[in-house]
This record gives C-alpha cells, sequence and structure tokens, in this order.
C-alpha cells in the first residue's frame, strides 16, 4: 500500500478534516496481537485456517475485520502521505473498507488514477501474509480515494492475488 500512496502522492494533495491528521505510530498502527486475541482462540491458533469448519472461517474472518476497523478508527485521520489522509475504516460483508482523502479535485487528476495505481495496491496487499490468510477464507480489502470534496477518485477491490 505504501508504494501506491507514495505514487497517489505525486499526483494529490493533502485533505483537510474535522480532526488534524497525525502520523501512524512507528509500529503500525493495528496491534495484531490484540486482533489475534479477540478473535483466535489459543487452541485454533496452531491450526491453519483451512482446516477450520467453514462457520469457524467466516466468523474469524469477520471478527478480524470488525476489530482492524476499530482500531484504525480509534486512530483516524491518518496521514498515509503529504498529500493523502486515511479518514475511514469500515466492514462490508467480507471486505475490509480503507477510504482515503486527498486535497484535489477529481478533474484535476489523470482519468486512469486508478488503473495506475491498481497494480501497486494489489501488490502491497498481496504481500501480506495475515492478508493472504483473509482471502483464503473469502475476505477482501477494497480501498476508496475521494477528493476534498467528497467525490470519487477511484476504487481498488483486492479479492485474489
Amino acid at each position: 500500500m505504501r508504494t501506491s500512496l507514495c505514487f497517489v502522492t505525486a499526483i494529490l494533495a493533502l485533505a483537510a478534516c474535522g480532526r488534524a491528521p497525525r502520523d501512524p505510530p512507528p509500529d503500525g498502527p493495528i496491534n495484531a496481537q490484540l486482533v489475534l486475541d479477540r478473535c483466535v482462540p489459543p487452541a485454533e491458533r496452531p491450526r491453519p485456517v483451512r482446516e477450520l469448519p467453514p462457520a469457524r472461517q467466516v466468523a474469524m474472518r469477520d471478527c478480524v475485520n470488525a476489530e482492524t476497523a476499530r482500531q484504525y478508527n480509534a486512530q483516524l485521520p491518518l496521514r498515509v502521505s503529504q498529500h493523502t489522509v486515511m479518514d475511514e475504516v469500515s466492514v462490508a460483508g467480507p471486505a475490509l473498507v480503507f477510504r482515503y482523502t486527498v486535497n484535489t479535485r477529481r478533474d484535476e487528476l489523470p482519468q486512469d488514477v486508478s488503473r495506475q495505481i491498481a497494480g501497486d495496491v494489489r501488490a502491497e496487499a498481496c504481500s501480506d501474509a495475515g492478508f493472504r490468510t483473509m482471502l483464503a477464507v473469502g475476505g477482501m480489502q477494497i480501498y476508496r480515494w475521494v477528493d476534498r470534496y467528497g467525490g470519487p477518485i477511484g476504487e481498488v477491490r483486492v479479492d485474489h492475488c
């Protein structure tokens, strides 16, 4: 994700929102151990997720998504680049949805900006082992960018690697 956001940074400008954006903590915005503790009982941790019953896989995925969104939202807005702010993380069915606001108007951007960043976004998401585990249980991530007025800039759905 960092790589793709750097690309977007070259094109877009910083968003202004209610709370002043801050930089993410140096060790990342998510406490992975807390997610694990809340969503995966110790007895299930040694087992590959695909060996769990399907209903348990879905429950685990939904718990991880909800806890991840909760932790992100407690820290938002987060500055992800000089020009881009993550201002919302939500859950939509099996998807974890990240929304970014940039301080520009859609019509100031190249028409193919979404296509230009899609490959970088997918590569960054797919390089994460935790995300690949979520894919294995039917999860996905959606990245949305809006301009400073809330107008859509683009969306990338990562549902396969």
